[in-house]
């Protein structure tokens, strides 16, 4: 093998062996900080035995959900409440997610859900104005 042939392997090769450690840190780091960003920006109290995150994928799979409000009194954010046996979500869009503030993906599995879902008031009664009908 020619001598730029054995460079441009060992090159790829260490390439392939940073993206696979990056993301298996950033991986790491999810499970890790996930729990914390949900306490703290959520309305929600959520907890989970298990979560597996593959970033390179796009996958998260997680089991045993319990989900509850922090103040089941505040009616102006849904309410939910109850568990989550299985949650597998196929292809995240986590570029989209991050820098778009969207979240897409292309297949969504709730296995045994358990949900009470109280629907926040509508906007009118929130600020005491009326709502426009829509205008064509």
């Amino acid at each position: 093998m020619k001598k730029w042939g054995k460079k441009l392997l060992i090159v790829l090769g260490i390439l392939f062996l940073i993206i696979l450690l990056g993301n298996f840190g950033l991986n790491i780091w999810l499970k890790n900080s996930l729990p914390g960003y949900i306490k703290k920006n959520t309305d929600y109290k959520v907890s989970y035995k298990k979560l597996d995150v593959d970033l390179l994928t796009g996958n998260i799979f997680s089991t045993g959900i319990s989900i509850n409000n922090k103040n089941p009194l505040n009616t102006d954010v849904i309410g939910l409440q109850g568990t989550i046996d299985t949650l597998k979500i196929s292809r995240f869009g986590i570029y989209d997610a991050v820098f778009n503030k969207q979240i897409s993906s292309s297949d969504l599995l709730l296995a045994r859900p358990h949900l009470n879902v109280i629907l926040a008031k509508p906007v009118s009664q929130k600020t005491g104005e009326k709502k426009e009908s829509c205008r064509f």
